[in-house]
């Protein structure tokens, strides 16, 4: 048909993610790209903004230790959902656009996320900081 000779004969709308390892076929190594090198540095970015919470705080109390953890473990889980699939399949050999549209999606979910980390005494007033809202929309 007319419209299938204007598309990209290498970029695909969607197409499955192959799996790294199969029993008796070739191994399809991970290689390293900026984009996963990238999604990494987000975590450097939190771990030391979660690292001033417990620096800056006056006390290390009940509030404080619970505000580490609700901040740091849903950021670890979206990192270890990220590398649980990265580490079992590949999207690259296909290149299609949903995965690199949900890659990029991933990663502006974790940057909002992870760089609306403050300290515990901003994070306890709401009202004077409108930015909480969105943190917690996010």
């Amino acid at each position: 048909t007319d419209y299938q000779s204007h598309r990209s004969p290498t970029m695909k709308w969607w197409s499955p993610p192959k799996q790294r390892q199969r029993w008796n076929s070739s191994q399809i190594l991970p290689s390293d790209n900026w984009g996963q090198i990238f999604f990494d540095l987000f975590y450097v970015g939190g771990a030391y903004n979660l690292g001033n919470v417990l620096k800056i705080s006056d006390s290390l109390g009940p509030r404080t230790l619970l505000y580490f953890c609700a901040a740091g473990f849903p950021s670890m889980v979206m990192w270890y959902d990220k590398l649980y699939f990265d580490a079992r399949f590949t999207t690259r050999p296909g290149h299609d656009a949903f995965h690199r549209f949900l890659e990029i999606l991933q990663l502006c979910c974790v940057a909002s996320a992870l760089s609306r980390i403050r300290s515990v005494e901003v994070e306890s007033h709401p009202c004077d900081h409108i930015d909480i809202f969105e943190f917690s929309v996010a």
